[in-house]
């Protein structure tokens, strides 16, 4: 029989125990510490990087940099942007970070209520397409003006600030 969407990761479910025990023995208030002291670093390093102009090279979606890690997860989430303000396709984005193993999701990350919010929380409006569960983003990051997607970088226990 050919297997199915949806089957389980086998080898990887052989080892759960194995790894719920080696997480027990580090802690699970370090490891949270550890990924959200990255997550911080990072919205710190994004939020301050200016082009030479002066404008930002970035927005940071949700809680700001210095939000507790009870405000806020071990992820950012962000558009890059032109020095004339415009924001840079997340596709794009992603896709230059995979070609160098920088590992990073966008698009709607499987959360269109989550991202309109984000979206229109920052930019004043949202894509109509968002409003729709059935619509995926294109490749493009703009629908009728308005962006549609951007980046995310999360962190876990095995992360590290050269990453």
């Amino acid at each position: 029989a050919l297997l199915e969407d949806g089957t389980l990761p086998f080898q990887q479910v052989c080892m759960l125990r194995h790894s719920l025990t080696w997480i027990a023995s580090l802690g699970l208030d370090a490891v949270g510490d550890h990924a959200w002291s990255l997550r911080d670093y990072l919205a710190k390093r994004l939020v301050a990087a200016r082009h030479d102009n002066g404008a930002p090279m970035c927005i940071v979606y949700g809680p700001p940099p210095g939000a507790t890690s009870e405000e806020v997860g071990a992820v950012v989430t962000f558009n890059l942007m032109t020095r004339g303000g415009e924001v840079i396709s997340h596709a794009s984005v992603g896709e230059a970070a995979a070609q160098h193993g920088v590992d990073l999701r966008w698009g709607m990350f499987c959360n269109q209520g989550g991202m309109r919010q984000a979206l229109q929380a920052a930019h004043g409006q949202a894509a109509a397409e968002i409003f729709d569960p059935c619509w995926h983003p294109p490749e493009v990051h703009v629908s009728d003006g308005y962006i549609n997607g951007a980046v995310r970088a999360s962190f876990g226990f095995a992360s590290q600030f050269e990453d």
